[in-house]
């Protein structure tokens, strides 16, 4: 039997960190726009580009979400924990895109579910798992104009030739 302060922490937590967003009840997987954004997340902490997280890279993650490093045995922990979910969850490299998936739905199926929630906040995902509108507007008079300085151009030509299919 619970008690009336256990129905309302439960209540409250259900408003809170709803699964109705992230998974399909029936097949009991990801929503496709949940992997999407921990697709992008994935992709926003591979900062070297090689298709894993190494442990370097999951401990950034970890710490730029919890605010807490993650000791070397817990990573292998994270990693043994994704491998028995599949075998192509972690390479020589690190934990890959699969594992990543993996991880998340591990926090879904076992908890805490707070978990992924704040991992989605953090990387600017709202309740409905889509990113806010963080740009604010630009207040300038009509006669202004506005120019990138040479460090935003050399950003964006960076990122583009990492993505650009035809080089």
């Amino acid at each position: 039997m619970h008690s009336v302060s256990d129905v309302f922490f439960l209540a409250q937590k259900a408003t809170l960190y709803p699964t109705a967003p992230l998974v399909d009840k029936e097949s009991k997987t990801l929503k496709l726009r949940c992997a999407r954004a921990l697709k992008q997340i994935f992709i926003l902490c591979d900062r070297d580009r090689d298709g894993a997280l190494s442990d370097a890279e999951l401990n950034d993650f970890q710490v730029q979400c919890f605010n807490a490093p993650l000791q070397p045995h817990e990573i292998l922990d994270v990693k043994k924990a994704v491998q028995k979910k599949s075998s192509i969850s972690v390479n020589e490299r690190g934990l890959t895109l699969t594992g990543f998936l993996h991880l998340h739905a591990l926090f879904i199926e076992k908890g805490p579910i707070e978990t992924i929630w704040t991992v989605l906040n953090k990387f600017g995902y709202d309740d409905d798992v889509k990113l806010d509108d963080f740009i604010p507007p630009m207040k300038r008079a009509p006669d202004q104009s506005v120019e990138l300085t040479n460090q935003a151009i050399g950003f964006l030509v960076k990122i583009f030739d990492e993505f650009d299919g035809d080089s």
